[in-house]
């Protein structure tokens, strides 16, 4: 049973599974103000997460949101 638990320790990644951002970041990350973020969130364009009484972003939404206002 060591043997297993070490093998699976060996590819673990220091990272957690998903990363959750704070308003700041995640306008940081998008590159825009956080005034401007507040007005994409007014619009319910992002999803969030509520981790207590605060809200939260997954980064990979902030992704999706990116890739989805590409243009060609």
């Amino acid at each position: 049973m060591k043997d297993l638990h070490d093998g699976i320790n060996a590819g673990a990644s220091l990272q957690p599974p998903c990363s959750l951002l704070s308003r700041k970041e995640a306008a940081d990350y998008l590159g825009i103000s956080p005034r401007t973020y507040d007005r994409l969130q007014e619009g319910r364009v992002i999803p969030f997460v509520i981790v207590g009484k605060r809200r939260r972003y997954l980064l990979r939404d902030l992704e999706i949101y990116l890739m989805s206002q590409r243009s060609v």
